[in-house]
């Protein structure tokens, strides 16, 4: 298989290989296989989803990759802190309905 790739794309793959030590090809194989095998999890927990729940998701998704390209993403830390809260806040309401 022969795959062509736009030379803005190639540009940056080389520098990244290069800053890495490592050849491009290699990167791209790393790259796809990570992509496919990340697909193939996603496939497996929609396999019984409705057409709405998938479009959700696919919404939900794209949502957070234009977060991404406008640099509103936070770190692990805060990321943390948020979901903290939100175990905090789901316990005190189970305890106070019971």
């Amino acid at each position: 298989m022969e795959v062509h790739i736009a030379p803005d794309l190639q540009e940056k793959l080389e520098h990244s290989a290069a800053k890495q030590g490592r050849d491009a090809d290699e990167l791209v194989q790393e790259a796809l296989a990570r992509y496919l095998a990340d697909e193939e999890r996603y496939l497996g927990y929609a396999e019984g989803w409705t057409d709405d729940e998938r479009l959700a998701a696919m919404s939900h998704i794209e949502e957070g990759f234009l977060q991404a390209e406008r640099g509103e993403l936070i770190d692990g830390d805060q990321a943390r802190r948020e979901i903290q809260v939100l175990q905090d806040a789901w316990r005190q309401q189970r305890q106070s309905a019971r």
